[in-house]
């Protein structure tokens, strides 16, 4: 490596490549043949993000014995594909999350998994492509990440305010580090309890103040309006139906190709409705599968007819506006 008139010392490589020499569709080729794996289980999974892979495996409370012998023989399997492929394996970041309802008196004893000679600690939190999950799915353990992350950019906004920068590019600030944080996988953890909604609708209120310069007393509806800004409810609510209409009229989020993923039925042929699961749980309103349908059909069906993509979403975000 050269840099400044500075070059590096030079030595043999038998492992590995240089990160920017290998593009990311190579290195999908590359390990995409693990995803064809097969499991002993019906219900198992193997779900890979580029170099994160994610096994699912049912543990029934009658049988944990079996599906734990079922479970480390597939997890050896995929460490051996990967050290067919020469990649490495990193057993400090392999967790064992046990999801279960906050009632349940399952208990998985430590070091039950384990891949090669590493054994595979148990964890009550585990990051996942930015998300961070609980056994019960309380989304508190990704609050607390989301409030780090938020009183930060609120703290520049106040800094950079009291240095005189203008409302305007205050905004543009806050448009530009403050949503993406709250935003990013917010059609997966935005049907949280009001609980954990309203602490992160009190970090957007924080967010706002800066911005103006006013006491925590001043209403943060009010400068929402002011801004032309949505709530966190709202803004939960106008990408869920962002993905409805991608569902509804098969477009993909960037051009207006065909996308052959649609799982949803319509309810009519004469409105422009998805036809509702059915759900034998409460809980299960909070699903993608309900409340993707749920919410678009509450839409005004002259909204949901509006082509193109680019032009509903404008319209949407003026509904949504209008309900702050």
């Amino acid at each position: 490596m050269s840099c400044d008139g500075f070059k590096s010392k030079s030595t043999l490589i038998s492992l590995g490549v240089p990160r920017v020499t290998v593009r990311p569709l190579i290195f999908l080729i590359y390990v995409n043949h693990i995803l064809n794996i097969s499991c002993s289980s019906t219900y198992c999974r193997i779900i890979s993000f580029a170099d994160d892979t994610t096994v699912l495996l049912p543990l029934p409370k009658n049988n944990i014995s079996s599906a734990v012998i079922s479970g480390n023989s597939l997890l050896n399997t995929v460490f051996d594909a990967f050290t067919s492929l020469d990649l490495a394996f990193n057993a400090q970041k392999t967790k064992v999350l046990v999801f279960r309802s906050p009632r349940s008196t399952l208990n998985i004893t430590n070091h039950l998994f384990h891949i090669g000679q590493n054994f595979i600690d148990n964890s009550e939190r585990a990051p996942l492509l930015g998300i961070s999950l609980t056994p019960s799915l309380t989304w508190s353990s990704h609050l607390e990440i989301l409030t780090a992350k938020c009183t930060k950019v609120i703290f520049l906004i106040s800094r950079l305010r009291q240095l005189g920068i203008p409302h305007k590019f205050l905004i543009f600030i806050y448009k530009a580090l403050f949503i993406p944080v709250i935003s990013y996988c917010i059609t997966i953890w935005g049907s949280a309890p009001n609980s954990i909604i309203d602490r992160v609708q009190v970090l957007q209120n924080d967010a706002l103040r800066a911005i103006a310069g006013v006491y925590r007393s001043h209403s943060g509806s009010l400068l929402r309006k002011n801004f032309a800004l949505l709530s966190v409810r709202h803004l939960y609510l106008f990408r869920l139906c962002l993905q409805a209409y991608r569902i509804f009229h098969g477009v993909s989020r960037n051009s207006s190709e065909t996308d052959q993923s649609i799982t949803y039925r319509l309810r009519s042929q004469s409105l422009p409705n998805l036809s509702l699961p059915r759900i034998t749980l409460e809980m299960h309103r909070n699903s993608l599968n309900f409340s993707i349908p749920y919410h678009w059909n509450s839409l005004p069906p002259s909204l949901r007819l509006i082509k193109p993509y680019s032009r509903f979403k404008g319209k949407l975000f003026d509904h949504f506006l209008k309900l702050e």
